[in-house]
């Protein structure tokens, strides 16, 4: 059996409407990392916005997976 977990990106902006500006610096927080498939994905919705990722944040990290 195969547990599929699902999970959601929340893109937060400064109140403009914009998500995010070409050229802005953002860094990618994340409760969790597992496989790194959340990150990843982020990262590449992130990039084809045009923003510029200063870094990738996580509160804890699952070594065994």
């Amino acid at each position: 059996m195969v547990d599929v977990a699902s999970s959601a990106v929340h893109l937060l902006n400064d109140g403009s409407g914009e998500l995010s500006k070409r050229g802005e610096k953002v860094v990618i927080l994340d409760d969790v990392l597992a496989t790194g498939g959340t990150a990843l994905a982020t990262q590449n919705l992130v990039q084809e916005m045009g923003a510029e990722i200063l870094g990738f944040e996580f509160l804890m990290e699952i070594e065994a997976l």
